[in-house]
């Protein structure tokens, strides 16, 4: 039978570690926390347009999920003036990215309202003006892997002088997916003086679709158009998230599809979606196919977590979102150790995800056999403790919240 090799990855030397990779952060320091919020300044002598709604996406080359709904709400009343900002940070040149990141700056400087959807570069330099309302919708729900102020001095996180200077969480509000984990938010937001950040548990606007049923009925009719072979089988989808920093995002060890292949492919196809800062995946091996099928780039990953029948994880927040389905969700992580070591959890993760924390193939494999015999009560208990304010109506609360009395046609 074929195998996966698994490969220790030797660790890069971060570019900041390096003379030019230090000069090349104080040049972009110059631009951005120097003639940026200068040049924001300029523009924002101007008056504000009452009217003019700013979504911000950092990475994608589209309007994300974590927009779709709240866009698609807004976009229905004329009265306004809706622009879309593409950052692409680390997928376009830099010169590319900085032209971005300037243009947003002058239209945000007489925006109205300004959604962000992660970290935002720009607003988090800028001296935003009173007039202005940014709202951070966020884009993982839950509490998981560390990020922002709380991994501060880990590996993956930087050091403290780097995460004031860069401020990319400042906004006025957040809103997150239960009342539980605010404090938390709170600390990762870095908030305090330089970023009095209120943060709501109005739940995430992207998990609405969730209580659709023609929404889910699509995510099927997405499936089978990605996978014509999943008709008339069970499907399992692994949904890893990267390794390392975000600028380097790796692989992490995984599991052997081969072996999985072998005891499930009269059954079951298995679908991988792999997180999208990973821009160098391995093939699937040509044993497994028929069995396995790489979906990264022909499936959302809502429409991944909705149209399995079990949900293998590892320590991406779309666990969170798996358990409104109330389906059987595994965790396959060999590396928990050095994961926790490196960028840290906000609570014990092997006793707090919803099933027994799996690190081998063969654990994986026999946890599969026994999916009937899967804890619901455990995942219902995950659910209500980190999910309780996702019940169909997050879109609403959130538009109501940063609009007031202003009637949005269409609501």
């Amino acid at each position: 039978m074929a195998q996966q090799q698994i490969k220790k990855k030797k660790k890069k030397k971060r570019n900041r570690d390096t003379f030019i990779g230090r000069c090349k952060i104080r040049i972009v320091r110059f631009l951005m926390g120097k003639i940026l919020p200068r040049y924001y300044d300029h523009y924002a002598k101007k008056p504000v347009d009452e009217d003019k709604v700013i979504f911000v996406e950092s990475r994608y080359e589209k309007l994300s999920n974590n927009f779709e709904l709240i866009y698609d709400r807004l976009s229905k009343d004329d009265s306004l003036n809706i622009k879309i900002h593409l950052l692409r940070h680390l997928f376009v040149g830099r010169l590319e990215h900085f032209r971005r990141c300037f243009a947003l700056a002058k239209d945000a400087a007489t925006a109205k309202y300004i959604f962000i959807c992660e970290g935002c570069r720009v607003t988090g330099k800028l001296n935003i003006r009173p007039e202005t309302t940014v709202f951070q919708v966020w884009h993982g729900c839950g509490l998981g892997k560390r990020f922002g102020f709380s991994c501060v001095n880990k590996e993956f996180g930087g050091n403290l002088e780097e995460r004031r200077f860069s401020n990319i969480y400042k906004a006025d509000y957040a809103s997150v997916s239960a009342p539980s984990i605010i404090p938390y938010f709170e600390e990762a937001f870095g908030k305090g003086e330089n970023n009095p950040i209120e943060v709501l548990a109005l739940g995430m606007s992207r998990t609405d679709i969730y209580f659709d049923k023609e929404r889910i009925a699509k995510a099927y009719d997405n499936l089978y158009a990605a996978v014509p072979e999943a008709r008339g089988k069970k499907v399992i989808c692994y949904s890893p998230t990267f390794r390392g920093n975000p600028s380097e995002a790796s692989v992490p060890d995984l599991p052997d599809y081969c072996a999985m292949a072998d005891r499930f492919r009269d059954d079951y196809v298995l679908i991988v979606k792999y997180h999208p800062m990973i821009q160098s995946v391995p093939a699937i091996p040509d044993y497994c196919k028929g069995f396995a099928f790489d979906v990264s780039k022909t499936l959302s990953s809502d429409d991944a977590v909705m149209s399995s029948d079990i949900y293998i994880n590892d320590y991406s927040s779309l666990m969170y979102d798996c358990s409104l389905m109330n389906r059987p969700q595994l965790f396959y992580a060999p590396d928990v150790d050095d994961y926790e070591d490196e960028r840290g959890m906000y609570f014990d993760y092997e006793t707090s995800v919803p099933s027994k924390v799996l690190k081998t193939t063969d654990e994986l494999i026999e946890a599969i056999e026994n999916i009937d015999n899967y804890d619901f009560d455990r995942l219902a208990e995950f659910r209500e403790k980190y999910m309780s304010s996702c019940d169909g109506h997050s879109t609403d609360r959130i538009i109501a919240k940063m609009f007031g009395d202003r009637v949005i046609k269409g609501s």
